[in-house]
């Protein structure tokens, strides 16, 4: 198994949230809803997103800082995604990702037969 940090924050206006990372971790974050301010010394000119963009974060300590202004409409929702690099190819098509094209195919035949299994309602 391959360890992750997969984390979903809802911030209020004016609140600051900041989360501890290991430090040979890979970190992204991706804003559902509202706006925020990622980094520990960003401000509004600088590490600002909004909804549907995505920041990916320097390895440059153990934590990452979230940030919402107080000036801010509405609540920032965010996903905070870490992991360890795998460091292995990658090979995509469509919503497949693979490491080889063809694991790709195999994923698509598998796909096809429905042998992906099912998500209940």
């Amino acid at each position: 198994k391959i360890p992750i940090l997969y984390l979903h924050f809802t911030l209020e206006p004016g609140s600051t949230i900041v989360q501890p990372v290991p430090t040979d971790y890979n970190a992204f974050a991706y804003v559902v809803s509202g706006e925020g301010i990622f980094g520990k010394d960003a401000d509004e000119d600088e590490g600002y997103a909004k909804r549907g963009q995505m920041v990916i974060f320097n390895k440059d300590g153990q934590e990452i800082t979230i940030k919402v202004s107080e000036n801010a409409r509405e609540s920032l929702k965010v996903f905070l995604i870490a992991g360890i690099p795998l460091n292995e190819s990658i090979s995509r098509y469509g919503p497949f990702v693979m490491n080889t094209k063809q694991e790709i195919y195999q994923a698509i035949e598998d796909y096809r037969n429905g042998k992906l299994g099912e998500i209940s309602h």
